[in-house]
This record gives structure tokens, C-alpha cells and sequence, in this order.
């Protein structure tokens, strides 16, 4: 610490004082802050701090934290001149609240309390700010939040590559690991962060951000920062109840620090940036069922693409869920149960529990059930149906607008993979425009938001396509829906694309699945007999 002092601040003006008096005891040129501040991350031209130091009125909080990190000043300092600030912007407007005598126990999402960043800075220095410890020697705890990893993982070895690349670069690195639902996200995220635990002493940072969690919404960025405030050691009573505050606080804690963010269920990349630590010894990895395309461009994000496992590691994954006797003692139905979850996490333990364990071949009677009641049917929990493989597609489905489930269901009926290249049952974007009405740059806009989201692949030739087991989903909701299927459909699109469909839609609707709707059955395949698709 400096003997410049930013709670000697009585106004606006002598604050600003003392910010010059900051620069003066530093010996630093608007240059060299500008230097400093961008190899700690951040932005700090010099004509904005020659601004900021001429007016009278106080600086925002993120420009605060940039000039006094800059200047040399640590974590805690940094607290001091936000606690300071925040003590002259509540006195300009309202008396600032009484401090209580003890901060309450209880979970307060939503603090409204005027003097927050005063109480979060004294949080700061007694939790130790950069040092360990703080002035009243309360020494600081690193928070351990990390959820219990998965017993059985198989297939992670790349994702796992790459999520330690992303902890190897210099600064704030950030991945985001993002796949279809039932990919197993969440459980590779976890799983390495654990493994990689002690890369990060001061601290693992975790929060469920609710993304895809059936009835509930998603966590404010508000709430995700109470959070993580409260994993700090900071009351939540005393958490600023600006967001913007409360991330500079945030950011000011861990800057100096070496700590691991895990932010789980993440829905847009917004919910996401102010959640981000910039200290060089930090690390982000968000889930996310979206790509969160923005977060990569935008803030340099390593992508993780979690897909469906090979056919050998799906049978490892079976016989560790279900048991290595089990499988052993079924090879080739454990190899066919593996094809029918289509190398899909969440579908093969579902399967594992699924067994019959009293029967005498319990994964040849689990495949005869697939065969009766459809691959959901058999994989549905009747137990935890919010853990089932249909409630995880169906909160992807809820996330869509209009057009986007329309069209995701109008592709589980017209196309089906067949054989192991999918590219030529699959609908050119022209064929999806006329089938959903929409012109062809509005259906190539809605096909790449459902890309992003993974519930189709983009497949050669400008086709696409519903994968795995998200194809079985789709078709029960064009069963469920009918109308999101319209009866005119095959000849519409045979009638408004001339030489784009050769009749009867060969190439494009080699073999309709039997669960689509009868009348586009008929009318898309009307050369062959119903019993025969």
C-alpha cells in the first residue's frame, strides 16, 4: 500500500486528486499505464486517463480497477479506491445504510443496499486482497466448489487435450465446451477440472447457471455473481447490487490470484462476460449447449466440441455403467444396444439402468423393447423423468422460437440416415425453404440457429439433417403435432423447385420413418407400401 489513501476522499474532486497523487508515487507516464494495463489484460489509453483525472465527476468502476492495477496497486487496494468511490456515489444520492453488525446468513440473490461496495472491500482485505491475509489476520480459504465427478467416463482423453491447452496459455484463458444435449458436457467439464485442481490453489469456482434445467429459468448474471462473490468470503448481504460493481469487486479478488471458473448451463454469451476473471493466473470454462459463437470471436475462446462416442468406447461406457459380466456375457447385443444409442452418453447409462437384471439376457430384451416401444420408449426414466433423454431434448426443443421448431420438426421427417453416409438423405436448404414457406435466406438463417444450438448437422452439399436419436424425438412431435407438418408438403416442394426432388423424392427421402404422419408418408413415398418404410 501507498501512503495515498483513497478513504481520506471527502468529495468527488479530492478523489480525483488523490488519483493524480496515485500516478505521481508510481512515476508512471500515461504510456507506460497504457503498456502495463495492456499486459494485464485490460485497456487504458491515454487520453481516456488524462480525461478521467480532469473532470470532476468520479470514474466508473472497471476504469478505476485498470488505473490502480496500472499504478502497481493489488487486489486489496483496488477494493479500498471501489469502496471509496462507492461511498461518494451513495452520499451524492441517498445516506448511505448503517453497517450491521453481522452480516445475515441467508441466500440474498438480489442485495439492495446502498453502501455494498464498502462492505465488500473491508470483505476484501479481511479475506487477505492479494496477500494472503488481511488486516484483521483472518486468513483466506480457497473455495472448493467443484460438484463430485462422474465414476464412469470414457472418451474424454481429447476434450481433456484441449481443456489443458486452454490453462496452458499466459492470461485468462477461456474454453467453452459445448455438444448436443447428452453429450456429457457437464460431466467432461467437471471431471477435468478436478484433474486439474491443482494447476489452480488459490481456488475452484463453480456455478450451475441453469441453462437447460426443466422448470426453472436461468441464473441472472446478478444471482451468478452473488455467487461467486459468496465463494469468495464476501457476505451476501454485502454484495453490490450493481452488476457492473459487483464484477469489478469480483475481478479485484481474484485478479492476483491462480483460481478455476467453472460456469455450468450456460444459455448466451452475455450471461457469460461478466462473469469472467482477467487475472493471468485464471482460467473460464463454460457448457453450454449453444456454441456460444460470440464468446469465441469476441472474447478468444477455445470451442470443445463434445460428439457422440466411438461404437468401441459406447460398449467401454455400457460395461462400466452396467457391469463387465454383463456385457461380456452379451457381446454382439451389447454391441447393437451401443449402435442404438448412437454413441450418446446420457442414452447408454439410461440403457445400463434400463437392464433387466433378472432376466437371462437382459440387453437382447432391452433391444426386443426398443423394437416395440421406439428407442425413447425404452430409455425413458419412469422414475426421475426430468433425467430422461426426452426431457433433455425437450429443453432445447422449449428454448426454439416458432420457426426453428417447425423446421426442426419438418427435417425429422423428411430425411433418414441411411447407411453410413448420411449426406444423401438429406434436404437440400432450397427443399426446407419451400417445405417450411419461408424464402431461402430466412430457412438458411433458422437451419443455422438450430446448428448452433446442435440439434441438426450441416452435412456436404449444402444439406442438412436431424442427428441420432434427436431424429426419433422429432418424429414423435410431428406425431404429437401434426399440424407443424403440413399435408402439402411433398407436393409443394416437387411442385415450386423444378428438378430439385426427382419424383418420388429419391435422394431426398430414401426411406420415411414409420413414426412420420401418415398423410406425408403417403404423399412423399406414394410408389411404395406403407408396411414397407
Amino acid at each position: 500500500m501507498t501512503d495515498v489513501d483513497p478513504a481520506r476522499a471527502g468529495t468527488s474532486e479530492e478523489y480525483l486528486l488523490l488519483l493524480r497523487q496515485r500516478r505521481e508515487v508510481a512515476g508512471l507516464s500515461y504510456r507506460q499505464l497504457e503498456r502495463r494495463a495492456r499486459k494485464d489484460g485490460g485497456s487504458l489509453p491515454p487520453s481516456t486517463v488524462a480525461t478521467m483525472l480532469r473532470r470532476s465527476t468520479l470514474p466508473g468502476p472497471d476504469l478505476i480497477v485498470a488505473y490502480v492495477r496500472a499504478c502497481g496497486g493489488g487486489a486489496a487496494e483496488v477494493a479500498d479506491w471501489l469502496a471509496a468511490r462507492a461511498r461518494l456515489a451513495a452520499a451524492a444520492v441517498v445516506p448511505a445504510e448503517p453497517e450491521p453488525d453481522r452480516a445475515g446468513p441467508g441466500f440474498a440473490p438480489f442485495p439492495a443496499r446502498t453502501g455494498g461496495m464498502d462492505r465488500a472491500a473491508r470483505t476484501a482485505r479481511d479475506a487477505g486482497g492479494a496477500g494472503g491475509t488481511g488486516g484483521t489476520g483472518r486468513a483466506f480459504v480457497p473455495p472448493r466448489q467443484l460438484p463430485p465427478a462422474v465414476a464412469v467416463l470414457v472418451g474424454s482423453g481429447r476434450a481433456g487435450a484441449e481443456l489443458d491447452a486452454v490453462a496452458d496459455r499466459r492470461g485468462s484463458g477461456l474454453a467453452i465446451v459445448t455438444g448436443p444435449p447428452g453429450s456429457g458436457k457437464s460431466a467432461v467439464a467437471v471431471h477435468w477440472a478436478h484433474r486439474a485442481a491443482h494447476r489452480f490453489p488459490d481456488g475452484q469456482l463453480y456455478v450451475d447457471l441453469r441453462g437447460h434445467r426443466p422448470g426453472v429459468g436461468p441464473l441472472s448474471t446478478a444471482e451468478a455473481l452473488t455467487y461467486l462473490l459468496v465463494g469468495l468470503g464476501v457476505p451476501a448481504g454485502a454484495v453490490p447490487a450493481d452488476e457492473v460493481q459487483a464484477a469489478a469487486v469480483f475481478r479485484s479478488l481474484v485478479a492476483d490470484r491462480k483460481v478455476l471458473v467453472l460456469l455450468d448451463g450456460a444459455v448466451c454469451a452475455e450471461q457469460i462476460r461478466l462473469l469472467r476473471p482477467g487475472g493471468p493466473g485464471t482460467c473460464t470454462v463454460v457448457t453450454s449447449r449453444d456454441s456460444l459463437v460470440g464468446l469465441a470471436v469476441r472474447d478468444a475462446g477455445r470451442t470443445v466440441r463434445i460428439g457422440p462416442l466411438d461404437r468401441e468406447a459406447s460398449v467401454q461406457l455400457l460395461a462400466r455403467a452396467a457391469g463387465e459380466r454383463t456385457v461380456a456375457a452379451e457381446p454382439e447385443a451389447a454391441r447393437g444396444l451401443a449402435a442404438r444409442c448412437e454413441g450418446l452418453p446420457l442414452a447408454l447409462r439410461i440403457a445400463a439402468a434400463a437392464l433387466d437384471a433378472g432376466a437371462r439376457a437382459p440387453i437382447a430384451g432391452l433391444l426386443d423393447r426398443m423394437r416395440g416401444e421406439g428407442r425413447l420408449g425404452a430409455l425413458e426414466l419412469h422414475s426421475d423423468g426430468s433425467a430422461g433423454l426426452e426431457a433433455a431434448f425437450a429443453c432445447s426443443y422449449r428454448g426454439l422460437d416458432a420457426a426453428q421448431r417447425r423446421m426442426f420438426t419438418l427435417l425429422g421427417v423428411l430425411t433418414e440416415t441411411v447407411g453410413p453416409d448420411p449426406a444423401p438423405a438429406a434436404p437440400t436448404v432450397p427443399v426446407l425453404a419451400v417445405a417450411a414457406g419461408v424464402p431461402v435466406t430466412r430457412a438458411r438463417a433458422v437451419l443455422r440457429g438450430l446448428v448452433d444450438v446442435h440439434l441438426l448437422v450441416r452435412l456436404p452439399g449444402d444439406r442438412y439433417a436431424v442427428p441420432g436419436l434427436l431424429r426419433d424425438y422429432a418424429l414423435r412431435l410431428a406425431q404429437e403435432e401434426p399440424a407443424t407438418v403440413p399435408a402439402n408438403v411433398p407436393a409443394a416442394v416437387s411442385g415450386a423447385v423444378p428438378g430439385a426432388v426427382p419424383h418420388p423424392v429419391p435422394g431426398i427421402v430414401p426411406g420415411v420413418v414409420s413414426g412420420a404422419p401418415l398423410h406425408t408418408r403417403r404423399a412423399l413415398v406414394p410408389s411404395r407400401p406403407t408396411a414397407g418404410v
